[in-house]
């Protein structure tokens, strides 16, 4: 349940070892799209992180491509909580709330984030509360939470910008690492 097939008809998936992991295990995936003529993504870099699963491994599906695991996910959305451990995938902390354009969670260091608001009108301190208690509620409750109200998230040279933003050179590692 946790293997995901390659399927190599559709594009090529490509494990490649990091310098932060030259030795294997978790790797950063980059993909060629086979399928699209009139754009093809040729080794485009996903941002994401698996690990390749061992030839001798089957999948109770039956089917016979070659499997890969997911163990972390997005490389780049990761927050060290007080604990050590990597926390991904914060957005629910901006759930049900009104009056937020945009949102970005920048962590320089750990015990502390800091959290970018492009805001409406009628943000309200209240709202503002919220996000910080359930950010210490997955981070930990003596983690420092700044809410900066901003005019503007930055972006990439792509017009792209990041929810999660980790600032702790943490790349391609897994939880055990």
């Amino acid at each position: 349940a946790d293997a995901y097939h390659v399927f190599p008809f559709v594009g090529i998936l490509e494990l490649m070892p990091s310098s932060n992991n030259p030795s294997g295990g978790v790797q950063e995936i980059v993909g060629t799209s086979l399928l699209n003529e009139a754009m093809p993504l040729i080794r485009y870099r996903l941002g994401d992180a698996g690990i390749p699963i061992a030839h001798g491994e089957s999948c109770p599906c039956g089917r016979q491509t070659p499997l890969f695991r997911l163990p972390l996910g997005r490389t780049e959305d990761y927050l060290v909580a007080e604990d050590g451990s990597l926390v991904g995938r914060v957005d629910h902390v901006f759930k049900g709330l009104s009056h937020i354009i945009e949102s970005q969670i920048v962590q320089e260091t750990r015990g502390s984030v800091r959290v970018f608001l492009r805001v409406d009108s009628e943000f309200s301190n209240e709202t503002a509360n919220l996000i910080r208690s359930r950010l210490q509620m997955r981070l930990g409750r003596n983690t420092q939470v700044l809410i900066e109200r901003v005019s503007h998230i930055e972006r990439s040279e792509r017009n792209k910008y990041r929810a999660v933003v980790s600032k702790l050179g943490l790349s391609l590692r897994s939880p055990a690492q």
